[in-house]
């Protein structure tokens, strides 16, 4: 389905040829008005959005139509630079009116067309993607506060691939605050169009005239809630002439049915041939055929032209060692079927499978192509953009939720049921040889190994790297998830069978036994022994019914200490965990025998949805869950090993050994005990207006929220200017509603503590919070230039940015904080979020796919 902007900032200078008219709009096309002008603290008002499309025999023709008013200075820059993107091999762009109205006058910016520049972008270049897309744009260089932009242009789309077949798709969801959006779509009655309206629309305006049916949906501002795609779809018109699935099936058989056919001389015969004589099992067969397309055939999506819709044939695939999810399906196809296994193409929506079932049929639903090869009545389902599958049963079945194989005979749409994981996705070890004693540096060895998509998006990150790269790719993972170690080399293997991926490392670090537990013996903590997921979203209070996507989850952590002194009297503090909550089920177990201690941690589910009350409430069962630490206990008679000597390597005291007991305390939350040791240490080394600002963020959490106002006054009284207890002031009014007062104290703290980054990031969530979004973005980016490795800080500003369409500031965090922590997973998340925003869907794939392969907790978009 083809998408057009309305508005785009210019990313390249580079010239093209122009091929775009000047006219005014059709005689089918309504004139609407926007609706009166009405006080606004944005940056920019847009007070008209308006799509109308027209079929008939010619194509689809959309005509749009867009009013903004510039009322802050930023927005100039945002606006500043109007345009249209078109695909010049099926469309036609005709602009009718590009002006800016001033003071009651009407400029026309557009005038002969002169001043338009049309460039190819090529945008996803990076991420293998050519999409031949132009770009015209006319900057406004003379553009002010208090200007009103109006933009409206026609596009006239003919894609022979379609076999005449019309349909359009329109989501009627902001990007920004808006006053009005219109959607209208129209055609002869002659045609047979169906057409479908989402329950979350307005009641549609139908007419029938001279003709011409037509509906249209009028609609005030509306955001998209966060819920699983078919309620994306209740905000959706859908209009199509595919009678049914089965139509939309047979017509794309037939262009992947002569994409796959092999000519006579095709070097490919040569490699069936070879696949053949190897084995005779056909799932042996089909193994390899896949690892030959994976292996083989680099990823390059030529969009250009018909490319977005038609495969290339299998022999220009082979030829070329390279092509998309489309050429890959008509090679894989055209194999498997010379090796004799019933395999044919089947779309599917990466993104948008929830619900298929309930829409209409239109081709620009999907888009990604896949292979269904049947073995002995047993479907599997083949991706040759993947890399490293190999053993047909070790294939997951993906979850896009439906498929549309395609036949001759036309086929329906087929559910695709994921399988849960039998084995792990994610499995990390770490063994610790602590039997020298426990004030040297302990032998270090851990193992992580992948599976699934995780594995495949790993080994496509480490297929682009040298060996050293990887090494150092695979040392800063390590060093990521025990910061305390010293890594010493690291190893990397992929076993060819399973497709498993294997990274290791071995190393050294000092252990922290400092940590003195309520019955003053130390302990250590055990590495990555916490469970609990959050499940429930930030959303809207107007989307109370819409359910929580949980994203299907199996990893396990194991750890082994070997204890000095063959473990006499060491012991564990820490409770088994077996509950289910929301869902995941959290497993932990420990236990210390024969000198070792030994843990396993796991968390299990399969994806599923929960009411977002039953979310809430298994987030605060998993925050409990997560509070319940595990560690193992030092004995009080602790006796050095030979290595280390007579002095007993543990025994501190005085206030920083006090300070580390009370952080302790504070971090497993035994409140009562952090307050009582609070308590003692101000008694015998004196009060502290941070250490009374201290006591009173633990009252806090014990809900006394009087006892910790009064503790902060006293704080204040102490030091008007600490940091912490004006802090604890601002949390204390926040909790009571009173942001106002708050606001009033952050403004001081940012006065006070200019460099300080934290008081800028809460004064912007809270300005957020207040529907301030403009002078929350001015904190936002305060806050990411003082605290620029801080994803937290980032995901804020690039929200922001995005809220505004400020999509080039938005790319710019994210580049900026992979530029700090190029190996983090969260920022190529961040990434892709602000590239999948853009509808850079190619390239979103890629910093998700980065992400993932660093770490494959973070959830993915894919896209082809």
């Amino acid at each position: 389905m083809r998408k057009t902007g309305l508005l785009a900032l210019v990313l390249s200078s580079a010239a093209w040829s122009a091929d775009f008219k000047i006219a005014p709009p059709a005689a089918w096309v309504i004139a609407n008005q926007p609706l009166p002008i009405v006080a606004s603290d944005n940056a920019a008002d847009l007070r008209l959005v308006e799509i109308q499309t027209r079929y008939d025999t010619q194509g689809v023709h959309q005509y749009a139509h867009q009013i903004v008013r510039v009322l802050q200075p930023q927005a100039v820059q945002a606006f500043g630079t109007v345009g249209a993107v078109w695909q010049p091999a099926t469309d036609k762009l005709t602009f009718h009116r590009i002006s800016i109205r001033r003071d009651g006058t009407e400029i026309d910016a557009l005038k002969d067309g002169s001043g338009i520049q049309v460039i190819r972008r090529e945008a996803g270049l990076e991420a293998a993607t050519i999409d031949g897309r132009l770009t015209a744009t006319l900057p406004l260089p003379d553009l002010r506060v208090g200007d009103e932009i109006e933009l409206a242009y026609t596009i006239d789309s003919l894609n022979p691939v379609l076999a005449g077949h019309l349909e359009g798709d329109s989501t009627l969801v902001r990007a920004l605050p808006l006053d009005r959006m219109i959607v209208r779509h129209s055609w002869a009655k002659s045609l047979p169009m169906h057409w479908l309206v989402g329950n979350g629309l307005p009641r549609p305006i139908i007419t029938n005239a001279d003709g011409i049916t037509a509906i249209t949906i009028d609609r005030s501002n509306y955001l998209a809630p966060l819920a699983p795609s078919r309620y994306i779809d209740a905000n959706r018109l859908t209009v199509t002439d595919f009678p049914d699935w089965q139509s939309l099936s047979r017509l794309f058989a037939g262009l992947f049915d002569k994409a796959a056919t092999l000519a006579p001389d095709s070097p490919v015969r040569a490699e069936v041939a070879r696949i053949a004589a190897a084995s005779s099992e056909p799932k042996a067969r089909a193994s390899a055929a896949l690892a030959l397309v994976q292996t083989q055939i680099r990823y390059l999506a030529r969009l250009d032209g018909l490319g977005s819709y038609q495969p290339a044939s299998a022999d220009d695939v082979w030829k070329q060692r390279a092509g998309d999810c489309k050429g890959k399906t008509a090679l894989l196809t055209a194999i498997l079927r010379g090796l004799g296994i019933d395999a044919e193409p089947a779309l599917v929506s990466t993104q948008l499978g929830d619900g298929l079932d309930k829409t209409l049929p239109v081709a620009g639903r999907f888009n990604h192509v896949i292979v269904r090869a049947t073995i002995a009545g047993k479907a599997y389902w083949l991706d040759g953009t993947r890399i490293g599958d190999r053993d047909l049963d070790s294939l997951a079945v993906p979850a896009f939720q439906w498929a549309l194989p395609l036949t001759a005979a036309g086929s329906a749409l087929v559910p695709l049921i994921a399988t849960e994981p039998a084995r792990p996705t994610e499995e990390w070890t770490l063994d610790l040889d602590a039997r020298d004693g426990i004030s040297l540096p302990a032998k270090a060895t851990g193992i992580g190994i992948l599976r699934g998509d995780g594995a495949s998006g790993f080994r496509t990150m480490m297929s682009f790297l040298s060996p050293a790269q990887r090494d150092q790719v695979l040392t800063k993972l390590w060093s990521e998830r025990h910061d305390w170690l010293e890594i010493k080399a690291v190893t990397y293997a992929v076993d060819d069978k399973s497709g498993e991926v294997r990274i290791g490392f071995t190393g050294t670090g000092k252990m922290d036994w400092n940590t003195k537990g309520a019955d003053a013996s130390y302990r250590y903590q055990a590495n990555k022994a916490f469970l609990g997921t959050l499940v429930a979203p930030q959303r809207s209070p107007d989307e109370p019914a819409a359910p929580v996507q949980v994203g299907e989850t199996y990893t396990v952590t194991h750890q082994t200490i070997l204890l000095p002194n063959k473990g006499a009297g060491f012991y564990v503090d820490g409770e088994a965990i077996d509950r289910t909550e929301g869902g995941i089920h959290y497993q932990r177990t420990a236990t210390i025998r024969e000198g070792a201690f030994t843990m396993m941690a796991t968390t299990r589910n399969k994806a599923e949805e929960l009411s977002l009350a039953d979310a809430k409430a298994a987030d605060e069962k998993a925050t409990e869950i997560f509070n319940k630490n595990l560690y193992v206990h030092l004995p009080s008679n602790y006796t050095p090993t030979a290595q280390e000597g007579a002095q007993n390597p543990i025994k501190k005291e005085g206030p920083e050994a006090s300070l580390a007991a009370i952080s302790s305390l504070m971090q497993d939350r035994k409140n009562p005990e952090a307050i009582a040791a609070l308590d003692a240490h101000m008694a015998k080394y004196g009060k502290t207006a941070q250490l009374l600002a201290t006591k009173a963020s633990i009252l806090a959490q014990l809900n006394k929220a009087d006892d910790a106002d009064a503790l902060l006054d006293e704080a204040l009284a102490m030091d008007g200017r600490s940091y912490f207890a004006i802090l604890g002031k601002v949390n204390l009014l926040l909790r009571r509603n009173r942001n106002d007062d708050a606001m009033i104290l952050l403004d001081r703290l940012v006065l006070i503590y200019p460099d300080q980054g934290d008081p800028y990031l809460l004064r912007s969530r809270l300005k957020n919070q207040m529907n301030r979004p403009e002078p929350a973005l001015a904190d936002a980016l305060l806050a990411t230039s003082k605290l620029p490795d801080r994803p937290d800080a980032r995901n804020l500003a690039i929200n922001l940015l995005l809220h505004f369409k400020r999509f080039d500031e938005a790319l710019q965090q994210a580049d900026d904080l992979l530029k700090i922590a190029p190996e983090s997973a969260q920022a190529h998340w961040l990434r892709g979020q602000v590239l999948a925003t853009m509808n850079r869907n190619s390239d979103a794939y890629t910093e998700l796919q980065r992400s993932n392969a660093i770490h494959p907790m973070c959830p993915p978009i894919f896209s082809s």
